[in-house]
C-alpha cells in the first residue's frame, strides 16, 4: 500500500489522477480483477435553512469505513477505467467534487477480484480540495 498527498484540486473542476502498478511481466487486466475507489470528505458544512455541519465517517464507531463518494471500473461511469497492462485513470467529474465542499478528502482505491474473492488496498491518501468560483 501506497500514502500518497496529492496535489491540491479545485471544488469546481474535475479531479484527474493517473496511477501505475508495478506488475509482474505480461500481466493484464482480466474480468476477474477490478478497481474500486472510494473517497470522503473530513468535515462537509452547507446551509439549507440554516447552517449545516457534518463530520465524516458518518458513525463514532472506530471501525467505520464507509465513503462518502464510491466508483468502481466496473459500474460504466467512465471515472475509474483499467488501462492494460497496469495504469488505473481517475476522473472524478466536477459535480462530484463540488457537492464535497473546499476542505481535506481522504481518497482510497483498492484493487479486487471476486474469484478468490480478495481485496487489496493499493493506495491512501489525502486530496485537498480549493474553493474555487464558477
Amino acid at each position: 500500500m501506497k500514502t500518497v498527498m496529492f496535489d491540491p484540486s479545485g471544488s469546481t473542476e474535475d479531479w484527474l489522477f493517473t496511477y501505475q502498478l508495478l506488475p509482474a511481466a505480461g500481466a493484464t487486466w482480466d474480468d476477474n480483477t477490478y478497481v474500486v475507489l472510494g473517497m470522503s470528505p473530513d468535515y462537509q458544512v452547507w446551509d439549507d435553512y440554516g447552517t449545516r455541519s457534518r463530520a465524516f465517517p458518518p458513525s463514532s464507531a472506530a471501525d467505520s469505513g464507509t465513503p462518502w463518494f464510491q466508483a468502481s471500473s466496473r459500474d460504466g461511469t467512465g471515472i475509474v477505467v483499467l488501462t492494460n497492462p497496469n495504469i488505473i485513470d481517475i476522473a472524478v467529474p466536477w459535480n462530484q467534487i463540488r457537492q464535497m465542499g473546499p476542505g481535506s478528502v481522504r481518497v482510497g482505491l483498492s484493487l479486487r477480484t471476486d474469484i478468490p474473492p480478495r481485496r487489496t488496498l493499493v493506495l491512501v491518501g489525502q486530496l485537498p480540495v480549493m474553493d474555487g468560483v464558477i
